[in-house]
């Protein structure tokens, strides 16, 4: 490897259980993150910071942003415990290659995915639950008014079976309108998953979904009108720049999302790295 200081460059692995021998050419500028069994005895201890098993990768990601805040490298790769099938699913060798290459390259660059599998985002999938947008704490346009969404409820529920969750629900929305005027997409989306009809029914699922359609999109959406792609597994190299421009209390709230094994916003965070890098 080229002879980056790890001020300059700086390599940060999330693994859970994979042999991440392949970090050893580049252990002067590697971090792993594991959150898997204590069998690193191939690695240095100085290179490992031992983790829970939450948050997927994304969450694995923020923390060292969190933590390093004040004193970031200058470009950052952030990579999942087993990269390879993410570059070059049928050639390992050539992944192998691929990730040296870019690992060794000059960074002359805000932002880069080191996946080469890229998968097109569709503008169906920011409304969908499944998708793990809606979860995730980014703004991907201006906030509801929390009585517009109590006015898109009651339309909807003449539509749909009815189930007493609905007004659950309802009944949190109206309370919710009393103190807080306007909401976004990601803390409905906390509110409505927390009750079982809207998660495990599937004309609760339907409803929930339209709902969600009801949100202004006018930041993502015209990123999705021009053809939005995301790598597979969230593997890039970003400037400590492109960090930098959000404050640390933003990437704190961020974190709070990935509390769980497998967050929604797991999914999420996925898609939207781009997103959220290549803003202006």
């Amino acid at each position: 490897m080229q002879k980056f200081t790890k001020e300059e460059f700086c390599i940060v692995v999330s693994r859970y259980n994979e042999d991440v021998r392949w970090t050893k050419p580049f252990a002067k500028n590697c971090i792993v993150y594991n959150k898997g069994n204590a069998d690193l005895d191939y690695l240095d201890n100085e290179v490992i910071i031992p983790l829970d098993n939450v948050g997927k990768e994304g969450g694995t990601y923020i923390k060292h942003i969190i933590d390093n805040y004040e004193n970031l490298s200058n470009h950052i790769a952030f990579l999942q415990g087993h990269p390879f099938d993410h570059i070059d699913l049928y050639n390992k060798e050539k992944s192998e290659q691929l990730l040296s290459d870019i690992l060794n390259e000059n960074k002359n660059y805000d932002f880069k995915y080191i996946s080469t599998w890229m998968v097109k985002v569709n503008e169906d999938e920011i409304s969908k639950y499944t998708s793990g947008i809606p979860s995730t704490p980014i703004s991907l346009g201006l906030p509801m008014k929390t009585e517009i969404l109590i006015t898109y409820f009651n339309i909807l529920m003449t539509s749909h079976p009815f189930h007493e969750e609905m007004i659950t629900l309802k009944n949190i929305l109206i309370d919710l309108s009393k103190i807080k005027e306007t909401i976004e997409l990601y803390e409905f989306s906390e509110i409505i998953t927390k009750i079982p009809y809207f998660m495990d029914n599937e004309n609760g699922n339907k409803f929930r979904d339209e709902l969600f359609s009801k949100f202004n999109f006018s930041r993502i959406l015209p990123w999705i009108k021009h053809g939005y792609h995301y790598g597979s597994g969230a593997m890039f190299i970003v400037s400590k720049q492109k960090i930098l421009k959000y404050p640390k209390s933003f990437w704190i709230d961020l974190f709070k999302s990935f509390q769980e094994k497998a967050p929604a916003a797991g999914y999420g965070m996925e898609k939207l790295w781009a997103y959220i890098f290549l803003q202006n």
